[in-house]
């Protein structure tokens, strides 16, 4: 069961809906750190970000291309260097009208999102220890502590019974938690109606074998980061 409160993008892009059997890949090599390993994680978070942010800053991304669209990375196995990787289905008439547009769109974003992550990290490795606490406080705190330490995006969106509830199901289906390892984050500027937000990413594992994908996502008020949502599902 999927445990979702806040405010929360939309995911509105199908990204994997079609046959891929005329096919277009574009390889864009992250090259942001001089450190290979660090480019491979980096190549790998890159392709969490939410579509609905990709397609705000690539013009041509938009609901009819991304029928024709997956988003993925890979490492070459004779350096170990990676690339964030496009491949086009040329059966989608959108992409195939558009593949010239697609690929300098994503060819002159990505690099882009890549450095712009890279420059976060220090916010990520600060914030992450407040959002793992506040994902183990999920299934021990009372929803009145909860809430107080969040945003008021957060309290605007559910209610202390209604969080209640949230905490009692997450303890049923999971127990307790008897570890949280933080996996990865992402920064989103302020975008359409969505607020600027740091999102994440924590897996819980539990007593009853379970494991489970927590998100926390972040805004700022007055200056100070607080918590305007969180997700919970199972993590396979």
């Amino acid at each position: 069961m999927k445990y979702i409160v806040g405010t929360w993008f939309a995911v509105i892009f199908a990204l994997s809906g079609c046959s891929f059997d005329v096919t277009e890949i574009q390889a864009i090599d992250i090259e942001t750190y001089s450190d290979t390993s660090k480019n491979v994680k980096l190549a790998e978070d890159l392709v969490y970000y939410d579509p609905r942010y990709i397609a705000h800053k690539v013009p041509s991304f938009n609901e009819a291309t991304s029928q024709g669209i997956k988003l993925g990375y890979f490492v070459r196995s004779s350096d170990g260097k990676p690339s964030y990787r496009v491949t086009y289905s040329m059966k989608v008439s959108a992409v195939e009208s558009n593949i010239d547009s697609l690929k300098s769109d994503f060819e002159t974003f990505i690099p882009k999102l890549a450095d712009f992550h890279a420059s976060k990290e220090e916010l990520f490795t600060n914030l992450s220890p407040k959002g793992q606490a506040w994902a183990s406080s999920l299934f021990g705190g009372s929803a009145e502590d909860i809430l107080s330490t969040g945003a008021n995006l957060l309290r605007e969106t559910v209610t202390a019974e209604q969080l209640t509830a949230v905490i009692k199901g997450l303890s049923s289906d999971y127990g307790s938690p008897i570890s949280t390892d933080f996996v990865r984050a992402q920064y989103y500027e302020e975008f359409d109606d969505f607020p600027e937000s740091v999102s994440l990413y924590y897996v819980q594992a539990y007593k009853n074998n379970r494991k489970a994908l927590v998100r926390v996502s972040f805004t700022q008020e007055n200056g100070n980061w607080a918590v305007m949502g969180f997700r919970v599902e199972p993590y396979i």
